[in-house]
């Protein structure tokens, strides 16, 4: 929750033919990289051995500002026109990104969707065209343009004001340290699911915005400051999850820790919790929670001795989060489904009003490895409490 303004990402599409004019327009945008105000990403940033087509729905994805460097060649091409110019429509329709045609060379780029929108250079004069009297004046254009919006998009970026970082300050300093943990998911697409059992099936794409979600499930020490009480069967460890808590227990927690600080913490949803378990955009594609290796990131059956453990103890996974295999289980928001048939695509929380129960992902310090893997998930009634299943804290940004 760092008061830092975070530069604003701008994602380049163009097809291959118009690499040369891509790198003319770069040199000007390094100048606003240098500043902090943007961080440019375009497919020449793909990595030797990276999913391509991920990386890019990724990129894409996380975009505050779309480039669309308009020629023949561009509209031409089956992957930029159906892919990459429908999900900019669709998020500049639903609000997410800001939408700039480029255009590059002379093409009848009027009689496309993108005909709405306010090109660069001025006026739509192609970028190549003999008019510019100055080569470099149409590129100079179009940096300006993108810097002018870049600095707008900024100011909207929400800042905690000093109010609240005085009122923060006056809490025990365990909750301080709760919201200090916060970590930053850049948002993504991943495939959730495997077809290890029915109820992670079918395998489905999800595509989440970004969100924070918390470095440690909460701890005992953290409920008691909150709630005054101290509900876990594992007592005399300050630093290992609080457990023996409810859904319902855990939805009072939430609404007096906000009422405290002024800020909307929430249980994260179930696809939330698993691509923050995979590792985010940082995959490695792990069987656990950060390793191949149960040993190195779980307290499971075979090394718990029965018993949950302090927060932090094993090692973390891609994005610095701990314990999110094995320990405790940790409720999510959603409530529980028999498979995920019809799951929502945008791993928002999935409540139709009719389960009994909500999910838990995870595994405890009781389960087998198996169990503790990426994927696994289980269900609890909402008052049910166990000394098992815990939870950690989301955030939506």
């Amino acid at each position: 929750m760092s008061m830092k303004k975070s530069p604003i990402k701008v994602f380049i599409a163009y097809a291959r033919k118009d690499e040369a004019l891509l790198t003319k327009l770069r040199t000007q945008l390094r100048i606003l990289e240098r500043t902090k105000l943007i961080e440019v990403w375009y497919d020449g940033e793909i990595d030797a051995g990276q999913d391509w087509e991920a990386a890019i729905k990724n990129a894409l994805h996380n975009a505050n500002i779309i480039l669309l460097l308009i020629s023949a060649d561009f509209l031409n091409s089956d992957y930029a026109y159906e892919v990459e110019m429908e999900k900019a429509l669709a998020m500049h329709e639903q609000g997410k990104a800001e939408v700039i045609p480029v255009i590059l060379r002379n093409c009848p780029w009027k009689r496309t969707p993108f005909a709405k929108f306010q090109a660069l250079p001025k006026d739509g004069v192609p970028a190549s065209s003999r008019k510019w009297l100055d080569v470099d004046e149409p590129y100079h254009q179009i940096a300006d343009g993108v810097g002018e919006i870049a600095d707008r998009l900024q100011e909207q970026i929400p800042l905690k004001d000093e109010a609240r970082q005085k009122q923060i300050a006056t809490l025990p300093s365990v909750i301080q340290q709760l919201i200090k943990d916060m970590v930053t998911v850049e948002g993504g697409t991943f495939k959730m699911g495997d077809k290890e059992w029915e109820h992670t099936q079918p395998i489905h794409e999800v595509s989440l915005n970004t969100y924070q979600i918390a470095k440690y499930p909460v701890t005992q020490e953290q409920w008691q400051a909150v709630m005054g009480n101290k509900p876990s069967d594992f007592d005399g460890c300050k630093n290992c999850p609080v457990e023996k808590v409810s859904w319902d227990d855990i939805q009072d927690f939430i609404k007096k820790l906000n009422g405290k600080i002024g800020l909307d913490f929430r249980l994260p949803t179930e696809a939330e919790w698993e691509f923050a378990a995979r590792g985010g955009i940082k995959s490695k594609g792990y069987k656990f929670a950060g390793s191949d290796n149960v040993e190195e990131v779980a307290w499971y059956r075979y090394n718990s001795n029965s018993k949950t453990h302090a927060v932090g103890g094993k090692k973390a996974n891609e994005l610095g989060l701990y314990d999110l295999s094995g320990n405790v289980w940790e409720l999510c928001e959603d409530e529980w489904h028999d498979d995920y048939t019809d799951a929502p695509k945008d791993g928002s929380n999935w409540v139709r009003g009719e389960a009994k129960y909500r999910v838990l992902r995870g595994g405890s310090w009781g389960n087998v490895a198996r169990k503790v893997r990426v994927t696994s998930r289980s269900r609890k009634h909402p008052i049910s409490k166990s000394f098992n299943y815990g939870f950690r804290l989301a955030h939506s940004l």
